[in-house]
């Protein structure tokens, strides 16, 4: 056992000692992520009411983000400060941002923050009147809100995608992206979502002329917004009250809604807001045949929309796009470029450890073919049991190559296959086999050991006399002192006893020439070719996947026996009882 114990310990030794295992931890700081945590937190609070200290909170946040490599912090971030800028119309700087967000997101695969971001930049778009390219970023943001099931996202998008539909007059499509909005807000409880679908919706049905319908959609609205105290709301709800008391010609009315409209926007910063203010009032005291008025309204339209959507600012949100495209191509190529390089090092090393490998096989191998020694002293047998084994190897291998789908896979390749893992299993089928021949070799040994202390001991007055080829040249001793004869070329080397010593004489003369001398002494019997031994003198047998080996306690060497003698011995053994 302990043997085969040493078997299975060399091949794990061999099979394993090309492996190698690597860990690499990083950590970050937890106080400095609660930090930007809260800071976030703060600057999203003010982001409605007070934009430099809302820009100021959440770029401290980028800062210390980026410098402690915290991902999450760097989106939000970014996503709260082109928001805030977004809101005080510097379309550019909120592009930038939003783009900055969107190649963190990708490079995370974050598909609920790539959304986010998409949908921002659209809204950027949106607010320039750059209706096809806001509808673009839309819609990549819907589908992948649809694609993950969020049903308060899905609404912002359709809200969004309505939007646009109204300002290019596809009224139809503008209503069911509307109603689909406020389906969902009003699924999940949503008062801001509510309130503004609504809005949406009163906003279309004033242009399809249902007056009494957009009265009361924007009414609820109204009542939604004042509950919730949301002066954002209060904005938007006024304007569109105001939009449609004008269609009604209820001027003075129209007038209190938009100014109450103007102060909330002008409070909160709200630029494009109040450029809409402007020109509905300028419109309202046009009705009312107020020109002047109409004309000093119109001229603050005019001077605020040529800052917010002057041809230099919105040249500069595309020429970010179009940057934002190049890094994204430029980090393509760099990517595959850094992919060819690793496939490259994982060819070599994997080339590398093939090489160990076959050279591990191959020891593996050799070693087995030792073991095949072992069993048999034939080295006739030794080839072909090899032979064979390879013939098997080659005929498999060829088998794969000829099936494989794999238009690349060799012969040579399958072949290096097969052999890599066949020998572990022919290395373990030998060992296996060995256990076994010497497992039966021992339990015969055994036996015989038994049955040879049970035979008696010869007389100790026999006497023999070996002739040998020169003349007068003879030995005469006592059997029992006569060990065993030994073939040594063209002489034989007498063993025996003498003064109880071993002596060792050379006579010339053939082995055969001694056992048709002892035909007739049954003591002396040919275990092999090379000996004749006295099997009285023989004390113990062993065994092992070889065969079988005769001890003589005077002999310092075992005495080998060929494949047929335990049985002959033994039944002349037996004749002596």
């Amino acid at each position: 056992m302990k043997y085969f114990k040493f078997h299975i310990a060399f091949f794990f030794v061999l099979i394993f000692s090309c492996s190698v295992l690597a860990q690499d931890e990083n950590s970050q700081s937890s106080s400095n992520i609660e930090k930007i945590k809260k800071w976030n937190e703060q600057a999203y609070e003010l982001s409605r009411t007070d934009h430099e200290a809302s820009l100021e909170l959440s770029e401290r946040a980028l800062e210390l983000s980026r410098e402690i490599e915290y991902i999450d912090g760097q989106i939000n971030s970014l996503l709260l400060i082109g928001t805030v800028y977004k809101s005080i119309a510097s379309y550019d700087k909120a592009a930038e941002y939003y783009f900055d967000a969107l190649d963190i997101a990708r490079e995370l695969d974050d598909d609920a923050r790539i959304s986010i971001c998409l949908n921002n930049i659209g809204n950027v778009y949106q607010a320039q009147e750059n209706y096809r390219k806001s509808l673009e970023y839309y819609k990549m943001s819907l589908e992948i809100e649809e694609k993950l099931k969020n049903k308060e996202q899905m609404s912002i998008r359709y809200y969004n995608i309505g939007v646009v539909y109204e300002s290019l007059d596809s009224l139809d499509m503008a209503l069911t992206y509307y109603y689909n909005s406020l389906l969902l807000e009003e699924e999940i409880k949503n008062y801001v979502g509510i309130y503004y679908a609504l809005y949406g919706i009163a906003g279309v049905e004033r242009q399809l002329g249902r007056y009494a319908s957009a009265e009361a959609n924007i009414n609820r609205a109204l009542a939604i917004v004042r509950s919730n105290n949301d002066l954002y709301g209060l904005a938007f709800c006024y304007n569109e009250k105001g939009k449609l008391l004008l269609d009604k010609s209820n001027y003075r009315q129209a007038i209190i809604s938009l100014d109450s409209s103007m102060y909330y926007a002008v409070s909160l910063g709200l630029r494009q807001e109040v450029l809409e203010n402007y020109y509905d009032l300028a419109a309202v005291y046009r009705e009312m045949q107020d020109y002047k008025s109409a004309y000093d309204k119109l001229q603050q339209y005019v001077q605020l929309k040529d800052t917010l959507h002057g041809i230099e600012i919105g040249a500069k949100v595309e020429e970010i796009e179009a940057r934002y495209r190049v890094e994204q191509k430029e980090k393509e190529i760099t990517y595959l470029k850094e992919m060819n390089g690793l496939k490259t090092q994982k060819a070599d090393s994997e080339r590398r450890s093939r090489y160990f490998l076959l050279i591990g096989i191959f020891l593996l191998l050799l070693y087995s073919v030792i073991k095949l020694r072992a069993m048999t002293t034939r080295f006739i047998s030794i080839i072909f049991i090899s032979l064979l084994g390879l013939t098997i190897q080659l005929l498999i291998a060829y088998l794969l190559h000829i099936y494989s789908s794999a238009p690349a896979y060799s012969y040579l390749n399958a072949f290096a296959d097969v052999f890599m893992y066949s020998a572990p299993f022919l290395f373990i089928a030998l060992v296996l086999s060995e256990r076994v021949l010497l497992r039966r070799y021992l339990a015969r040994a055994g036996k015989i050991n038994t049955e040879l202390d049970a035979i008696p001991k010869i007389p100790s007055s026999e006497t023999i006399v070996l002739d040998f080829e020169a003349k007068n040249d003879e030995i005469k001793l006592e059997l029992k002192d006569l060990l065993l004869l030994e073939a040594n070329d063209n002489y034989v080397a007498v063993y025996y006893c003498q003064n109880n010593k071993m002596k060792k004489d050379l006579r010339r003369g053939s082995l055969k020439m001694m056992e048709e001398q002892l035909v007739d002494n049954t003591a002396m019997q040919r275990c092999h070719k090379s000996y004749i031994v006295n099997i009285h003198n023989v004390n113990s047998i062993s065994g092992n996947a070889q065969g079988y080996k005769l001890h003589i306690n005077e002999i310092e060497f075992e005495i080998p026996v060929s494949r047929s003698f335990p049985k002959a011995m033994i039944n002349k053994l037996k004749s002596q009882i």
